[in-house]
């Protein structure tokens, strides 16, 4: 079981996969998450639920085409979700979050990445917080063991 966030915004570079970089741990007693490579190996095989959570602010409303979060199982991609076209709307910010149940093998490791294209002049930046008074985690990762194998 493990839980880690960002500890500052990040800015996102246009038609590039970027990995979150997740270096705060907030939860980890078993020692299995890596800050320094903001990766998750779980040490135990089982099943496993995951999530990554996102917040995005484009630098200006209405730019941005696609954006992708992903979590990736080994480097390569094993949930991805898309959000929307926001080149078409008013809009300055979105939040993503995406979970999944997956078979784990001790040795398999975890990243979380976010891709964007056609960001425009002004440029994307993951948020470390949303900004609000309780100023909580807008982007974290994290998980736990639901069966042992």
């Amino acid at each position: 079981q493990f839980a880690a966030m960002m500890t500052s915004d990040q800015a996102i570079t246009d038609v590039t996969y970027t990995k979150a970089n997740m270096v705060n741990e907030i939860y980890d007693p078993q020692s299995t998450y890596d800050a320094t490579n903001a990766r998750w190996t779980p040490g135990v095989a089982g099943k496993y639920f995951m999530y990554f959570r996102t917040f995005m602010d484009f630098v200006s409303a209405g730019e941005g085409k696609l954006f992708f979060a992903a979590i990736k199982k080994d480097g390569s991609n094993y949930i991805r979700e898309v959000n929307w076209d926001a080149s078409t709307m008013d809009q300055k910010k979105m939040q993503l979050t995406m979970a999944t149940i997956i078979d784990v093998g001790a040795s398999d490791y975890f990243e979380c990445w976010v891709y964007a294209d056609d960001l425009g002049v002004g440029g994307l930046n993951l948020k470390a917080n949303t900004g609000a008074a309780e100023a909580g985690a807008a982007a974290e990762f994290g998980g736990f063991q639901l069966i042992q194998s």
